[in-house]
Order: C-alpha cells, then sequence, then structure tokens
C-alpha cells in the first residue's frame, strides 16, 4: 500500500513479485536467501505508514498508536492501555474480519484502523462490517446492549474517497425530519493522504507516505519509524516480521522455500523455450501468477 515496496505485493502477500524479472533471476540463482535478506533490509527503509507490513509493527508500540489517535479522534487526553495489530475476529456462522490495528484506552472506548485496501469494493459496508464483528468480539453472551463500549472505526485511504476536498471526515448520525443528530456510541471516520487541507490531520498524513526515519516532527511515532528502520534491534524486529511472511506467506500460506523453487524452475523453463501454459502446468502455479514472474524488465 502506499508508495512502491518492491519485494512484498501487500495485496497479494507475493514476494519479490514488484522486482524486475531480471533482478529476480539474478538475485534467487547467484544470491539465493541470504541475497534475498539483505536485499530486503535495504528496502525497509523504503516502507511507508500505508504498507499493511510496516504499519501493524509500529503500532504493536502504544505510543505510536496513541499519538495518532489522538491527532485523527481530536480527543487530546486519549490514553491507550492496549493495541492490538491483525487482530482476527472468527464466527461459525459468518464472514471472518481481520482488523489492522484495534486499541483500547483507559475510558474502555474503542479505537480500530483500516488502511486502503485496492480489493475494496465498498468501503462504507466494510466498515460497517468490521464495526458490526468489533461490538460482537466485545459484548459478552448475556450482557446488555448498554455495555457495549464506545468505538471509533477510522479508514485510511490515499484518495479521497468522497471527493470533497478535505482529509478528514467524521460520519454523523441524524434523525432524517429534524437535522438533530443522535448518539449510539459509534463514530466512523474517513482519512485520506490525497488532501492537503492545512490541517493537524494533513501533516500526520504527510508523515504517512514518507515515514522519513530522519524527521523527527512526530514524537513518539518518529521514534518508532526510527527504530525500526535505522537500529538494529528494530531493523531486526522488521526482518523477522518479513521472514514469517516468506515462510508463512502473508495470505496464501505459500512457504518461501517451495515459492523460489517454483520461480527459478519457471525461469529455467522459460529459457527451454516452453510456453507460458506448459509451465504453470509443470510447476503447479495458475498461468496468470506464472506470467507475472515471467513479465519483462519494462512493466512487473
Amino acid at each position: 500500500m502506499g508508495a512502491e515496496d518492491p519485494f512484498i505485493d501487500d495485496h497479494s502477500g507475493s514476494i519479490i513479485l514488484n522486482v524486475k524479472k531480471s533482478e529476480r533471476k539474478k538475485i534467487l540463482k547467484e544470491e539465493g536467501y541470504v541475497g534475498l535478506h539483505e536485499k530486503l533490509r535495504e528496502e525497509i527503509k523504503r516502507f511507508t505508514m500505508m504498507s499493511n507490513v510496516f504499519l501493524p509493527v509500529v503500532l504493536e508500540d502504544e505510543g505510536s498508536c496513541e499519538h495518532i489517535l489522538r491527532i485523527l479522534t481530536g480527543i487530546e487526553d486519549l490514553k491507550i492501555i492496549s493495541s492490538k495489530t491483525q487482530y482476527a475476529i472468527s464466527k461459525t456462522a459468518s464472514h471472518d474480519a481481520r482488523l489492522d490495528s484495534i486499541s483500547e484506552d483507559d475510558k474502555s472506548r474503542i479505537f480500530v484502523i483500516e488502511i486502503h485496501n485496492e480489493d475494496d469494493p465498498d468501503v462504507p459496508r466494510r466498515m460497517r462490517f468490521y464495526g458490526a464483528m468489533a461490538d460482537s468480539d466485545f459484548l459478552d453472551k448475556g450482557s446488555g446492549y448498554e455495555e457495549l463500549p464506545e468505538r471509533y472505526m477510522i479508514y485510511i485511504s490515499e484518495t479521497d474517497i468522497w471527493k470533497k476536498g478535505r482529509t478528514r471526515y467524521h460520519v454523523g448520525k441524524y434523525l432524517e425530519d429534524y437535522d438533530e443528530k443522535y448518539s449510539d456510541g459509534e463514530h466512523i471516520l474517513y482519512v485520506n493522504t490525497e488532501i492537503d487541507d492545512g490541517s493537524r490531520t494533513a501533516k500526520l498524513m504527510k508523515y504517512f507516505m514518507t515515514a522519513d526515519p530522519d524527521d523527527n516532527s512526530e514524537g513518539r511515532l518518529s521514534e518508532r519509524v526510527h527504530y525500526l528502520k535505522c537500529e538494529e534491534g528494530g531493523v531486526q524486529e522488521m526482518c523477522k516480521v518479513t521472514e514469517s511472511i516468506w515462510q508463512d506467506g502473508w495470505k496464501d500460506g505459500e512457504r518461501f522455500g517451495i515459492l523460489t523453487g517454483k520461480m527459478e524452475a519457471a525461469f529455467n523453463l522459460e529459457e527451454m523455450g516452453m510456453n507460458v501454459e506448459k509451465i504453470a502446468e509443470a510447476v503447479g502455479e495458475n498461468v496468470a501468477t506464472v506470467r507475472e514472474w515471467l513479465k519483462e524488465d519494462e512493466s512487473v
């Protein structure tokens, strides 16, 4: 998401998909796993806050999460007491949900952060569903509805999906015939990095798009980003995350060794003159995936 992360496709979970064909072949054949690992260390500095590889690691730090939420919600005294990332909610008879970040403050308010996903066909309904799933997870069986916590749903995108020229939109609820607000404890915020309306939120969104480790303008958040990108302990933490993606897959569970072995076989079979359909059959992958692997340098 966001700026190009050439070794990781955040949406599909494919590793080294965005690297030019010639470079993929060179790294895999000549440098192997160690070469890829070292390359990835270099690329960590290019991650932005709009990457769903990088953002969850940043938000694991409660102070950084608190800094972001104070700005986005306008609650200046907000105090986060717990923060979880990639939070999975599963129900037997319904669609599952995986929240990018879910946090709780000292007043038992719940804050959910979701970042832009190019596959979102209907963002408002996605937010409606995720909010309902979060509510069900925080209301124990037998409890009254009055025990539902106040909840903030925050969706951050690269584009202004409402096309109204603002960085931040707060969705309100009204009695239709009376233009009168009412509250059920739910707050929905849409934030984007596209519009700079001069607000404090816009300034934070600019930082989201760079995550410059030398920019110390965002306090605790800047400290966290610098740690993860520049300090040995943080870089190692990021490497462990990306190695886990390699080994287990971000979505499809394919192990790194199997994936790279299939890719190398595909390269060799192409050099032998085999067409993409036969290559896909030989390596046990679909044609579209193999075609992506074999794309020429000018368009990967």
